[in-house]
């Protein structure tokens, strides 16, 4: 049985986002945790990530569930993690977060424009069409296109990937967003943002 969540999924996204915001302008709070103790948002970010989640939103240890793979890919693991923490806490929000300049999609760019195949390589679906579309295209701008596509399809993967998280997104019990963390200026930009949600920030 999936838990009742404790707040609404554009409530918890304002509270991601009024979070950044104090992040970014130095004017962060002590930030204690919701009263029932369960966390409002499930975040996914990529294992090189600099900064830890709970800073960049100031929140608390316990109002978060992070979840770090490398270039916050979504696998079977990953959902069933996923999975568990819905049914348990009935966490309303998932936010799969990739970063600035990711180590782990560069590698994967250069794999790609290389042409060399690598099956085991789950980032390279999400942006093998990028470099096949623009194959002159700027580095720089071919990155954040390419981070921008591996956290779209992660997070599309989340939502129809499990049985358990369709039904959820179906119900409107359960939201999946992706977001972007600006290493520079620890800025979070969320898109692929369900319409329901999009007053959110």
């Amino acid at each position: 049985m999936v838990e009742q969540p404790s707040i609404s999924a554009i409530e918890a996204l304002q509270r991601l986002c009024v979070g950044n915001a104090r992040f970014t302008s130095n004017s962060r709070s002590e930030a204690k945790p919701t009263a029932d103790r369960r966390p409002f948002a499930i975040v996914i970010t990529c294992s090189d990530s600099p900064v830890p989640v709970e800073k960049i939103f100031d929140r608390s240890s316990d109002d978060l569930l992070v979840l770090s793979v490398a270039g916050n890919v979504v696998g079977p693991p990953l959902i069933e993690r996923v999975e568990l923490a819905t049914s348990t806490f009935g966490t309303p929000l998932v936010v799969v977060m990739g970063h600035s300049d990711c180590g782990a999609v560069k590698a994967t760019l250069d794999l790609v424009r290389a042409k060399l195949d690598d099956p085991t390589n789950r980032i390279r679906p999400a942006v093998v069409s990028l470099v096949e579309l623009d194959a002159q295209a700027d580095d720089a701008a071919l990155l954040d296109a390419a981070i921008r596509a591996n956290v779209r399809c992660s997070a599309d993967h989340l939502r129809h990937g499990s049985r358990q998280l369709e039904a959820l997104t179906q119900q409107g019990k359960l939201a999946v967003v992706g977001a972007q963390h600006n290493r520079l200026t620890g800025r979070v930009e969320f898109f692929d943002v369900p319409a329901e949600l999009t007053g959110g920030c």
